[in-house]
């Protein structure tokens, strides 16, 4: 019998585990972490607008390829919509510039001390990194 669990690239065995950071403590019980984007502020009322707005329409497949937000994009700063890339923060476009040019050789360059995820992006994508 062979053993039928997911062989997964060993690569994966180097990223490190998330640690988020400490929760700030303070006298008067209001904190806000900032360092993971948390805000004193609520939503505009514009934002919970357009977030109910978006509910009703949760049973549909959403626009996979974001073409409505790269038009709109285009648009206001007058460049071509193949120039411009969205994704789930810059995290997200690293991660997919990398999977479309990354690979054995490919060679990455970054300022370091920067961003923790890029080296662990350029070895996801087999990709040589200098930071």
């Amino acid at each position: 019998m062979t053993d039928a669990s997911p062989r997964f690239r060993s690569v994966l065995d180097t990223v490190p585990v998330y640690k988020p950071g400490r929760v700030p403590v303070s006298s008067s019980g209001q904190t806000h972490k900032l360092s993971s984007n948390e805000t004193p502020f609520a939503p505009l009322p514009s934002v919970v607008d357009a977030i109910a707005e978006a509910a009703r329409s949760v049973h549909r497949y959403p626009d996979n390829g974001a073409q409505a937000l790269i038009g709109a994009i285009a648009d206001k700063f007058g460049v071509p919509a193949e120039h411009v890339a969205v994704g789930c923060g810059s995290v997200g476009v690293t991660q997919q510039l990398l999977a479309a040019i990354g690979e054995p050789g490919a060679e990455v360059m970054y300022a370091w001390r920067s961003f923790e995820a890029y080296p662990i992006l350029c070895d996801l994508a087999a990709a040589d990194s200098d930071g």
